[in-house]
């Protein structure tokens, strides 16, 4: 589901508040808090997905 919503965030600009409503935000970078329950495999399944969705991860300040 995290992954979904990061794709939706870098292709559409949008993302879904708790109330289901979708705001505009434009995305510059995705944070993975290292203290959430799983950071690794999570950072590793949404990396999985972007690349799988052809979108190109790149390190801080290095944008396309």
């Amino acid at each position: 589901r995290v992954a979904e919503r990061v794709i939706r965030m870098v292709e559409e600009g949008k993302v879904q508040s708790i109330e289901g409503d979708l705001i505009d935000l434009k995305v510059d970078s995705i944070c993975v808090h290292g203290d959430t329950p799983g950071a690794v495999e999570l950072a590793r399944a949404i990396r999985g997905s972007l690349e799988g969705a052809g979108i190109a991860v790149l390190p801080m300040g290095k944008f396309l």
